[in-house]
């Protein structure tokens, strides 16, 4: 082969992966959801009270791009209706659908309904 067809060939392959990496990532989209949180994170907006979900991969999007940022309020992850960077994680209620935050200790009731929610696994030791 000549080196100008090993050339072309490589870039053709290189355009067919790119193509193919492309058409993966339109298929599964960028809100995709883990095994773990099939449901997404849930959020609470400490200003406005805001209830929100985000998929795993928004969540790694926010946290990858403070890492890379010289600003730390860039892997802050934002609330949608007041822009605060003053959000914590929470836990839905499979009854109510509400998002709140645990407080104290033992099996977690939604603060909303009363309704006494599943035990949340324990990992070694714990």
């Amino acid at each position: 082969m000549k080196r100008k067809d090993v050339i072309l060939l490589a870039v053709a392959i290189m355009c067919l992966g790119g193509a193919a990496l492309f058409a993966t990532r339109a298929m599964t989209g960028p809100g995709r959801q883990s095994a773990d949180f099939p449901d997404g994170t849930f959020w609470i907006c400490q200003a406005c009270k805001h209830e929100f979900v985000k998929s795993v991969d928004e969540v790694m999007e926010i946290k990858t791009a403070g890492r890379e940022s010289p600003d730390p309020a860039a892997g802050q992850m934002k609330c949608p209706s007041c822009g605060a960077g003053n959000t914590v994680r929470g836990l839905r209620c499979p009854s109510c659908k509400r998002i709140f935050v645990r407080s104290g200790a033992g099996r977690p009731t939604c603060p909303y309904c009363n309704m006494s929610l599943p035990a949340v696994a324990e990992g070694p030791g714990g």
